[in-house]
């Protein structure tokens, strides 16, 4: 299989679906993670990593729940023959109720 990265293009953070609340791109034949980011609509990162196993809640660097809009991610990794390969889409945060 060629290597990819690529994500959903949407999840809900309340809880409500257990299979849904966190967002974490799939690394199809990635190696080494460089750097996964979430971007605001103004182009602010609110979420950064470099560990292939960590993922993006919804809330801020300092923990504090995001609003509910759309934002970019971007993310760039390392296949096995040491090529660069670079997934990055919309990603929709959906909060249900008052969450």
């Amino acid at each position: 299989m060629k290597p990819a990265i690529w994500a959903p293009t949407a999840f809900i953070v309340d809880g409500s679906d257990p299979l849904n609340r966190r967002f974490l791109p799939h690394y199809i034949n990635i190696s080494r993670l460089v750097n996964f980011r979430i971007l605001d609509r103004w182009g602010v990162e609110q979420f950064s990593t470099a560990d292939m196993s960590k993922y993006w809640d919804g809330n801020d660097r300092k923990g504090n729940p995001l609003p509910m809009e759309t934002y970019i991610w971007i993310a760039v990794g390392v296949d096995n023959n040491g090529n660069q390969v670079i997934g990055k889409g919309n990603i929709t945060l959906v909060r249900n109720g008052n969450k």
